[in-house]
C-alpha cells in the first residue's frame, strides 16, 4: 500500500489494492487512528512524489509534461491556476500597453458609474496611469 503511495498513487489506486469500497474506506480512515495515520503519511508521499516529478518536468522546457503535470495537481491536490498567461508571457508584457489597457477599462468603468458610486472611487473616474 505505501509503495503505490511513494510512487504518486492515490486514495482510489489503495481502495483497490485492498478491495474496499471508499464508504468503507472512510469509515475506517475515521474509526482507526492508526489506520487514518498510515493514509495520511501516504497521502504526503504521494504529493512530494508529484511534486519531485514536477520540478522534472520543469527542467524540461517544451516537453508538453509541465501541462500534464500541472492538470493532474489541479485535479489531485486542488492547485489552481492564477492566470492563463505562463510567467514567461507575463515578463513579456510592455508596461505601457498594460497601462493602455488599464486606463480603457477605467474609463470604461466610469461610464457605467454614476453619481455617488463614481465619487467613491478614491481615484476618480478621469485618473490616468503613467509609466514612470
Amino acid at each position: 500500500m505505501m509503495q503505490l503511495y511513494e510512487e504518486g498513487g492515490s486514495d482510489k489506486e489503495v481502495m483497490k489494492l485492498l478491495r474496499i469500497l471508499p464508504k468503507d474506506f472512510e469509515k475506517k480512515l475515521k474509526t482507526d487512528k492508526d489506520f487514518a495515520n498510515l493514509i495520511e503519511y501516504g497521502r504526503v508521499a504521494s504529493e512530494a512524489w508529484w511534486l519531485k516529478l514536477g520540478r522534472k518536468c520543469a527542467s524540461n522546457k517544451g516537453s508538453g509534461e509541465y501541462s500534464f503535470w500541472a492538470l493532474n495537481m489541479d485535479h489531485r491536490f486542488g492547485w489552481k491556476k492564477s492566470s492563463n498567461l505562463t510567467v514567461e508571457e507575463k515578463e513579456q508584457e510592455d508596461p505601457k500597453s498594460l497601462l493602455k489597457d488599464l486606463n480603457s477599462r477605467l474609463k470604461r468603468i466610469s461610464r457605467y458609474s454614476a453619481g455617488e458610486a463614481a465619487q467613491e472611487n478614491s481615484f476618480g473616474p478621469s485618473t490616468t496611469f503613467r509609466a514612470s
